[in-house]
This record gives C-alpha cells, sequence and structure tokens, in this order.
C-alpha cells in the first residue's frame, strides 16, 4: 500500500479562507459610460435625483465652417443648420432657448469660430472650445473614424458632455492679441513666399517689384509687432 505523504493530508486546523472586504476598483474609463456604476449596491436616492437631472440637460456640439453652423444636441438627437453670420447666429440663439443646455461646444477654425462664440456669450449660453487634439483622441476612443460636418457635431457633443470642459470667458483684449497673432503668422507666410519667388526673378522691373513688395510686408510686421506691445 502505498504511503500518503504528509504534504497532501489536510491539515486539522485548516479553514476556508475568509471573503475579502475590499470592493473590487472599477476602471474609470468605464465608469464614466455606465449609468450606475454602483448598482450592485443600489442606486441612493442621490444618484437618482442626479439622474434625473442629467436627463433634463441638453449637451450642443457646433461644426464651424466658413458659410455655414452644423448644430446637434444630445440627447434629443436635434441636429440643424445655420449661416455664419448674424441673422444665422440669431436664429440659433432662439432655437436653443427652450431647451436647458447645460454646455455646447464647438472646436477652432480659422477665425470663423468668432462672431458665433460672441453672441452665444452675449445670449447667456455657456460655451465651450474644445482642443483639436483632444478631440481626435476622443474620436479614436470612441472608434469614430469617418468624418463630416454631422459627425463632428455629433462628436463635439459628446465630448462636452462625458469630459470635463473649461468655460470660456470673453476677453476683449485676448480676441485682439489672437487676431494680431494670426495677421503676423499670415504676413510671415506671405515674405516667405515672395522672397522664394524673388530669387526666380531676371526681369529689373519684376525685381523692383517684388523688393517693394517685401519691404511693404517688413513694415506692416513691424508694426504688429508695436500693436502687439501695447
Amino acid at each position: 500500500m502505498t504511503g500518503v505523504d504528509s504534504s497532501d493530508r489536510p491539515r486539522d486546523d485548516w479553514k476556508p479562507a475568509a471573503v475579502s472586504d475590499v470592493t473590487p476598483r472599477m476602471s474609470l474609463v468605464l465608469q464614466s459610460f455606465l449609468p450606475y456604476p454602483d448598482s450592485c449596491l443600489g442606486t441612493s436616492p442621490h444618484q437618482q435625483g442626479w439622474d434625473t437631472k442629467m436627463a433634463e440637460l441638453s449637451f450642443g456640439g457646433i461644426d464651424v465652417s466658413k458659410d455655414r453652423l452644423d448644430v446637434l444636441l444630445l440627447p434629443e438627437g436635434l441636429c440643424f443648420s445655420v449661416c455664419n453670420n448674424a441673422p444665422g447666429w440669431a436664429e440659433l440663439i432662439v432655437r436653443l432657448r427652450p431647451l436647458a443646455v447645460s454646455a455646447i461646444g464647438l472646436e477652432p477654425s480659422g477665425g470663423y469660430e468668432r462672431g458665433i462664440i460672441r453672441a452665444l456669450l452675449a445670449a447667456g449660453l455657456s460655451v465651450r472650445r474644445i482642443n483639436p487634439n483632444k478631440l481626435r483622441q476622443f474620436a479614436r476612443a470612441r472608434g469614430v473614424l469617418a468624418k463630416n460636418d454631422r459627425l463632428d457635431a455629433r462628436l463635439i457633443a459628446e465630448y462636452v458632455a462625458i469630459m470635463p470642459t473649461r468655460v470660456l470667458q470673453r476677453d476683449d483684449a485676448i480676441e485682439r492679441l489672437a487676431e494680431i497673432v494670426t495677421m503676423r503668422r499670415q504676413l510671415c507666410d506671405e515674405h516667405v513666399a515672395a522672397m522664394n519667388q524673388a530669387t526666380h526673378l531676371e526681369d529689373a522691373m519684376l525685381r523692383r517689384i517684388s523688393k517693394r513688395r517685401l519691404l511693404r510686408i517688413e513694415a506692416d510686421i513691424l508694426l504688429l509687432d508695436r500693436g502687439c506691445q501695447e
């Protein structure tokens, strides 16, 4: 008869391991997408009240182009377009007023967004300017590969509803400085292009014209530099 090793025998003082009192931690990424992260424990009255409040709020996204604004509101799914001019801004504000819009976001679009931002802030709406790089990362995380104006507006609305964003405050001095910086960058690009063109000119008259053009651009850049220092 084969003997049993003492190490294989159950110990007389053996007891089942106690159940751990530590609650498993949930991924913060998953937690933001689940309606009730602590559903195994039941929802508290505070959570239920918060969910009701969130259901009553709307979040908007605006895709800005030169001539048009594509708007999408969540959770209603309402989507419409208005012109990117003063009458279009007024129409947009009229359509937003009946809704409890908690925040409305938009992505910078080469300065075409400044007018609508001023109009929304003047109407007392909460505006968020979304960083394009963060929005692209958010799109990849959501698996959004297609791109058009309506999808961009929906993506911005989802970003504003889910991710923490900073309320945009209007500052006339900052807006003026941003315009100066944009104009200076454009003039610098024009100066580089004019210099490259001048190196290939052989006609004397064209060289004189190119020289005057370069001097004018340099004078404009100097004028903008003085404006930044004021």
